[in-house]
């Protein structure tokens, strides 16, 4: 574990089914990059917004920004594609979708 970690000041959040968007996010210098693959995304582009996150990073240079994808909920039948579909070496960490209570 990084002991002298530097804080992430900007988080930059842009829809994953958005490839032109995707290109440009690692140009404007936010510390932490994530990839929206909730609400933002249509049902229709979840399986494309899964491989956009994949290329852009795993292919594309950070500029040192973390890299993140948020994930859709547990209690919808995409969580588990999601996680299974854009985890790997390439990846900062998950975040977590919006909480809605009950």
């Amino acid at each position: 574990m990084e002991k002298n970690a530097t804080p992430l000041r900007s988080f930059l959040f842009t829809p994953a089914n958005h490839p032109r968007r995707v290109e440009k996010v690692f140009e404007i210098g936010a510390d932490a990059v994530i990839l929206d693959l909730e609400d933002a995304v249509a049902v229709s582009e979840k399986g494309a917004a899964r491989q956009c996150v994949v290329d852009a990073f795993s292919v594309r240079p950070s500029n040192g920004a973390k890299r993140y994808v948020r994930i859709n909920s547990v209690d919808t039948p995409y969580c588990e594609d999601d996680i299974k579909a854009t985890v790997g070496p390439w990846l900062d960490g998950v975040v977590l979708p919006k909480v809605e209570s009950r």
